[in-house]
């Protein structure tokens, strides 16, 4: 797991960016987002949930995930039975 100030620093940058409803460190938020419907794969939380709405906001999330040495796994809709969504 990273370190606790990284992805606090990161966090705050982020929130500037997106504002508060579209980036989450809430458990159930990381429960709901760093998996999909398959059991068989292991739950390995996310620090941080970011749901960008435009490229320039990815542009900026991956400018901050660089500055902290912090990885990036994008997801999709959830609903892949074989972990494609994570």
């Amino acid at each position: 797991m990273l370190k606790i100030s990284k992805v606090k620093n990161a966090y705050k940058e982020i929130e500037d960016i997106l504002g508060s409803d579209f980036v989450s460190d809430k458990d159930f938020m990381k429960a709901a987002y760093s998996r999909n419907v398959d059991p068989a794969f292991p739950d390995r939380w996310a620090d941080i949930i970011v749901r960008p709405e435009t490229t320039e906001e990815v542009s900026e999330i991956v400018k901050i995930a660089n500055k902290y040495k912090i990885r990036i796994v994008p997801r999709g809709g959830g609903a892949d039975l074989v972990g494609g969504s994570v």
